[in-house]
């Protein structure tokens, strides 16, 4: 084969407490990344960025998430190949649902199809990972996992990379919105405290905890619980997004089981089910309405699907 396309799916990290430690995969919306061989190079080029994408994304394979991913795996095996890549986004750069991560995953993905190469799920996530440095400055897997594999990921550490994941709840639903605020990744770690105390501390792991097990008992009322139980990362971040506050107690006074910071921002997501989503949707659109702040918003569900080939 010459070329290889294939589309990995906008993720949810932390989901509250879990700190860079869980990620969830979605349905939609999806990156699709294509990956051709290029017999006239040994390098790697990104040849085309196009969807819903800005100024920021970089075509310098260094300082693109995509194109740092492939040379991660290129380099880590070894390989003596040119490739070009080209770049279609679906979820809007700098949202807070793993954008950067979901191209990274994508790519590999490709990349390991397009050349038959019989890899595990470590390697391709180890090697998306290492494509994050482009967008926080450092690997991180928690995006990158789930948009590979889908479902949800439990990372336990990431040097060695060691993870649990398992199937989504089914009747969890999200109700999303986009507000049209930049948040800068490095920006919402740099206001991460730098010191936890002993109670704080305490309150996190409970709370990371006690969202794993309500995810796997498919418990929408703990969920939401656990969800709203970030007592570090949400409060440090939530003054970089104007209206998150507002948002949050208006999808929580309308009946959302939780709700919080998708990743770094500025995306914010309720805990649903179907009954309750639209409206829910609804309610967090017209807070930002009523603050003048531009906004997409949308309906969404969990995914045990990760990347895949697509023609």
């Amino acid at each position: 084969m010459k070329s290889v396309k294939s589309e990995a799916p906008a993720s949810i990290a932390n989901l509250g407490p879990c700190f860079d430690t869980l990620g969830i995969a979605l349905s939609e919306p999806r990156d699709i990344v294509e990956v051709c061989v290029d017999e006239s190079s040994n390098g790697i080029v990104i040849e085309k960025i196009e969807g819903l994408t800005n100024s920021n994304i970089s075509f310098n394979v260094n300082h693109n998430t995509a194109g740092l991913a492939a040379k991660a795996l290129v380099d880590r095996l070894g390989l003596k190949i040119g490739l070009k890549i080209r770049i279609k986004k679906g979820i809007r750069p700098a949202s807070g649902m793993g954008s950067s991560g979901a191209s990274a995953a994508a790519v590999v993905y490709a990349l390991s199809n397009l050349l038959g190469l019989k890899i595990n799920s470590e390697t391709l996530i180890e090697a998306a990972a290492e494509g994050e440095r482009a967008a926080a400055n450092f690997p991180h897997a928690d995006n990158v996992a789930a948009s590979l594999i889908g479902g949800v990921v439990v990372l336990k550490s990431h040097k060695p990379l060691e993870f649990i994941n398992f199937p989504v709840p089914e009747k969890l639903r999200f109700a999303i919105v986009l507000p049209d605020i930049e948040v800068v990744t490095a920006n919402s770690r740099a206001v991460l405290p730098s010191q936890i105390g002993f109670k704080d501390s305490f309150a996190q792991l409970s709370g990371c905890a006690y969202l794993v097990a309500a995810l796997l008992k498919g418990d929408l009322v703990r969920i939401g619980r656990a969800v709203n139980s970030d007592v570090i990362i949400e409060p440090a971040r939530a003054k970089l997004i104007k209206g998150f506050s507002e948002v949050k107690n208006a999808a929580l006074k309308a009946g959302a089981y939780g709700c919080s910071i998708c990743g770094s921002g500025p995306g914010i997501f309720a805990i649903c089910d179907e009954n309750n989503q639209e409206s829910i949707l609804g309610v967090m659109g017209d807070t930002l309405k009523d603050m003048n702040i531009k906004f997409t918003g949308f309906k969404s569900k969990p995914s045990n699907e990760g990347a895949k080939i697509i023609v």
